[in-house]
């Protein structure tokens, strides 16, 4: 038999791709998995509790997908400034890769500011909030890493090739100096998962997107395109993580497909 792992980031899935996912749970294992099979549904949240075992019982697994629900995933700060800015965007400043980036956030500043408020004071804000935005953002992809290690070490014991799933909406492969440990740690996971013999197939549930506005996301309103060349690289960036994944231990990355329940 099959042993499988789905990893499931709950703590990087919006609510539109939680259902897609559990979609693609629910055929796996009405139609695809057989009675050799060696199955667990895992998260980094914790939801999921003591089903988050390997097992060939398919109503224990339904159970299990069961549990999986959506975190509101809101990487924000205490900034008085209303004009979202994504973690790439904040990367961005905190890099100095692209002013017109840094000036269009400085400008919104200036625009819901008091009278006389220096432009130097909106500079330092914008570059505070940038840098709090990546402390919580790295926080959070340090908690999925952890798990994700934590299950890499424990399907060691198992004998034989494993095959895992790892489903998510993307996050940064580094998130600037002050937490260099996102890259390290993506290190041992891929280390970890060589030696108990896991291929892993990473799967964007965002589908297809463009990053543009609309009903499921929301981005700042750039008149001038200054956030153009940026937002262009942003869908590639949170992809990399998982493409470096897949690609170092042997599967592939999986995107730009609205249904993955084939894969």
């Amino acid at each position: 038999g099959r042993t499988i792992i789905f990893f499931i980031d709950d703590l990087h899935l919006s609510l539109d791709s939680l259902g897609r996912t559990r979609q693609m749970l629910a055929r796996f294992i009405d139609q695809e998995m057989v009675e050799t099979d060696r199955v667990v549904i895992a998260s980094p949240s914790g939801d999921i509790g003591f089903l988050q075992q390997f097992t060939d019982n398919k109503t224990v697994l339904r159970a299990a997908a069961a549990r999986l629900t959506q975190k509101p995933y809101n990487v924000g700060d205490m900034s008085r400034e209303s004009t979202p800015m994504s973690e790439y965007m904040a990367l961005t400043i905190e890099r100095k890769a692209d002013p017109r980036v840094f000036q269009f956030y400085v400008d919104e500043c200036l625009k819901t500011a008091p009278p006389r408020y220096p432009r130097r004071s909106c500079e330092v804000e914008v570059i505070n909030r940038a840098r709090l935005i990546l402390l919580q953002a790295s926080s959070v992809i340090v908690n999925t890493y952890t798990s994700l290690e934590s299950l890499m070490h424990s399907s060691s014991m198992l004998p034989g090739r494993k095959l895992a799933f790892f489903v998510s909406d993307g996050f940064l492969l580094e998130t600037g100096s002050r937490s260099a440990g996102t890259r390290d740690a993506l290190s041992r996971i891929i280390d970890e998962a060589m030696r108990a013999g896991v291929v892993v197939y990473t799967i964007d549930a965002r589908g297809l997107i463009s990053g543009q506005l609309d009903a499921t996301n929301n981005v700042p309103v750039d008149m001038k395109g200054r956030l153009e060349s940026a937002s262009l690289r942003e869908i590639p960036a949170s992809q990399d993580a998982m493409h470096a994944l897949a690609r170092d231990t042997g599967g592939r990355a999986l995107r730009n497909q609205n249904y993955f329940d084939q894969w």
